[in-house]
């Protein structure tokens, strides 16, 4: 569906609208304290009851409209979910990335909290960019190396939103003899909606900083409100 994320043309969701959240199990979800998509779902979903609810489920539909695209668009996968949580089957996976296969016309991109998985389908085609979700340093600890051994032509961090500070440095300064691809492109973005936090401006600050100095493209989204209007894309 068309979206206003400033840094695609379409987003699609062939597991619906739904996340169990990070850690989460369809026995007990653990939702992210700051998750705009379940909102919006009880606001404005009407045609599907299960992603009204957030339940993660199967929309086929979703794959077949894709493939009907002529024209090359940046196309990102589950953006109101996480396609590659721990529960989510891995043949619904593959389904997807099988239809990936078939659409090197377009650009794909993926954003998850749980990019160890990513490493089950290595290699990845070139036209795919692999991203993960750093909202603050124990996210950075978690998940920042296991992006890093995603075997994929671009990999890049998401502090959207952002929620503390971050010390990124472990991941832009590699050692010697790194066998996998180095960190392509960062995007920082705000916390929405009634109750958003907003983040410090030295926060934003240090990250430009640090980014800046190894070289890394920097996409500010519009909400982070910066004096400085930064959206640059990968090389």
């Amino acid at each position: 569906m068309p979206t206003k994320i400033e840094w695609v043309d379409e987003t699609l969701n062939p597991l619906g609208w739904g996340c169990w959240g990070p850690g989460g199990t369809p026995d007990k979800p653990r939702p992210c304290s700051y998750c705009y998509a379940r909102r919006l779902a009880k606001r404005h979903i009407r045609d599907c009851e299960l992603c009204r609810q957030f339940v993660p489920h199967w929309h086929e539909e979703q794959i077949e409209k894709a493939m009907k695209w002529d024209k090359p668009r940046k196309i990102f996968w589950q953006s109101m979910g996480d396609l590659f949580h721990p529960c989510t089957p891995w043949e619904q996976i593959k389904t997807v990335l099988s239809a990936v296969d078939l659409m090197s016309k377009h650009t794909h991109i993926f954003l998850t909290k749980n990019p160890a998985r990513y490493q089950e389908f290595n290699p990845w085609p070139e036209n795919c960019w692999l991203g993960t979700t750093v909202t603050n340093q124990a996210d950075f600890d978690d998940r920042a190396i296991n992006l890093l051994k995603a075997k994929a032509s671009m990999l890049f961090f998401s502090h959207e939103p952002l929620m503390g500070r971050i010390d990124v440095r472990d991941a832009l300064h590699l050692p010697t003899g790194w066998p996998g691809p180095h960190l392509s492109w960062v995007i920082i973005g705000a916390m929405t909606g009634p109750r958003a936090i907003k983040p410090e401006p030295y926060w934003v600050r240090e990250l430009i900083d640090q980014y800046r100095a190894a070289g890394v493209p920097i996409f500010l989204k519009d909400n982070l409100r910066w004096p400085e209007k930064i959206q640059e894309f990968p090389r």
